[in-house]
């Protein structure tokens, strides 16, 4: 007797047509059938196992013929960890974000950090990772996941120092979007922050700076208005104009600029604080330079991530005009009927 599983996160509304199976709708799942299906034993309890796969779902859809299904219990699993921080408040929303945000994560923690549990993709993207690390390990235990993740990271980098979108690499660009690649002085960053490790620096901090030259090359090769990007400020909301992503690009290596400054501090490299600083304030005049527009008192055009980007960045706003940007992206939040229009870098910041 066979037994056929399929998993989804939506249903199909009355009337519409879509990819399903058993009255789910599986279209956001792309490419793959999210399904299994078991040869059972014929006992009162049957315990399922999927070889080779696992499923991010909110929906199942379980049947057979002949058989008379009364529960379906399924099993959440992740990487081993421990909750060690929690937020709880008087708002049942932000509560309910706070539990959103732990499911979240659970359900991204599968030997590396992956970008989704559902799609076909379930893959090391460095994007999600640099994004979330801070937030996780609030949250969680999970210096040894992400030790281990920076170990995939320091693996698959280029001998000129490039790094791909992907760790172990799979999938994206073999040559990452600086915001993506920024996962990896990111997350040593921010383990050290979180867990006073200087052995991890120690580690990886040939490696970041390899990865800061190489991003410095690229910068003197086309100038900072022309720097390289793939995906500039990802998940731009629909029918909102998308940020300069040159700009986007730029705003994660000077980050990188200056997390290498902060690098060199906790190994007390005299030599490199000397070197980067100079780069860094070398930098900030040009990112400053190229991207400030002074007839709208704003970065680029003056959309809420360039403004929110250049005023996170030390040093880059000047300090008389600094008011006069954040009025900028006041105002622009404001006449957006006070919602966000910003990617997920732009979010970020």
């Amino acid at each position: 007797m066979t037994v056929s599983t399929r998993h989804a996160e939506l249903l199909n509304e009355p009337g519409i047509d879509g990819i399903q199976y058993q009255g789910l709708n599986a279209a956001n799942y792309q490419i793959i059938s999210a399904s299994d299906d078991f040869i059972i034993q014929g006992s009162p309890h049957e315990v399922l196992v999927p070889m080779f796969t696992y499923h991010g779902f909110r929906y199942i859809s379980v049947y057979a013929n002949y058989i008379n299904i009364e529960s379906v219990v399924c099993a959440a699993i992740h990487s081993e960890t421990t909750l060690t921080g929690n937020f709880t408040s008087s708002s049942l929303v932000l509560n309910q974000i706070q539990h959103n945000i732990l499911w979240s994560q659970l359900s991204n923690i599968m030997s590396i950090i992956t970008d989704c549990s559902q799609r076909q993709e379930r893959r090391g993207w460095l994007g999600d990772a640099a994004l979330s690390v801070d937030t996780a390990l609030f949250n969680f235990d999970l210096y040894g996941l992400y030790a281990n993740f920076l170990r995939n990271i320091a693996d698959v980098q280029h001998q000129d120092g490039s790094i791909p979108d992907t760790a172990p690499y799979s999938v994206g660009g073999y040559v990452a979007d600086p915001s993506w690649a920024h996962a990896y002085p990111e997350i040593t960053w921010r383990i050290y922050q979180h867990y006073n490790d200087t052995d991890i620096v120690k580690i990886h901090y040939a490696g970041i700076q390899a990865w800061v030259d190489y991003l410095t090359s690229r910068a003197r090769q086309s100038g900072l208005a022309n720097f390289y990007f793939a995906y500039g400020d990802w998940e731009t909301p629909a029918n909102y104009p998308v940020t300069n992503s040159s700009l986007v690009s730029a705003f994660s290596y000077l980050s990188d600029v200056q997390t290498m400054i902060i690098l060199s501090k906790v190994l007390n490299n005299q030599t490199n604080i000397a070197k980067y600083s100079k780069l860094y304030d070398e930098l900030a005049i040009e990112f400053h330079e190229t991207f400030y527009n002074s007839t709208i008192n704003g970065y680029a055009e003056g959309y809420q991530t360039a403004n929110a980007l250049a005023l996170k960045l030390p040093d880059v706003v000047p300090s008389n005009l600094r008011a006069s940007v954040i009025k900028a992206l006041a105002d622009n939040i404001a006449a957006n009927d006070n919602h966000l229009t910003t990617g997920i870098i732009g979010t970020a910041a």
